[in-house]
């Protein structure tokens, strides 16, 4: 046994739909566009990520078709799968690299702005400074 080729994942339009825009929202609507091979005993991993996911009350159940190709046989084969998130426990968010990017950038916004409203200030009160200056 070799494994599987040329798996994809189509992902019901219900479920892709009903994630709001995030970082994530992207990479699900084109999954299936991506092709790849597993050798045994190896799987593939989805992370859905942040609280926004989670906390969505909109959210639908995933729902879709995993395609792939027995590598042996060249006989493909298809599997619909249905993962309802009300049927399990806790879940816990995993950051991506880029999550944690998102976040240090929105930090450093935070500061420039600050340094933008120093440096406004400054300029206003050397403005004031001049004009009282006697000549």
């Amino acid at each position: 046994m070799a494994g599987a080729l040329q798996i994809t994942f189509k992902l019901d339009k219900d479920f892709v739909s009903s994630i709001q825009k995030s970082s994530f929202y992207d990479d699900l609507s084109n999954l299936h566009t991506k092709e790849f091979a597993l050798g045994i005993g190896q799987s593939y991993d989805i992370y859905f990520g942040a609280s926004e996911f989670r906390d969505n009350p909109d959210k639908k159940p995933i729902r879709g078709t995993v395609l792939y190709c027995d590598p042996e046989t060249g006989a493909n084969y298809q599997e619909a799968f249905e993962i309802d998130f009300e049927k399990y426990g806790t879940i816990f968010s995993v950051n991506t690299p880029a999550d944690d990017l998102h976040e240090d950038l929105k930090r450093q916004e935070a500061i420039l702005k600050k340094l933008v409203k120093a440096v406004e200030n400054l300029k206003e009160e050397a403005i004031d400074t001049v004009e009282e200056t006697p000549t």
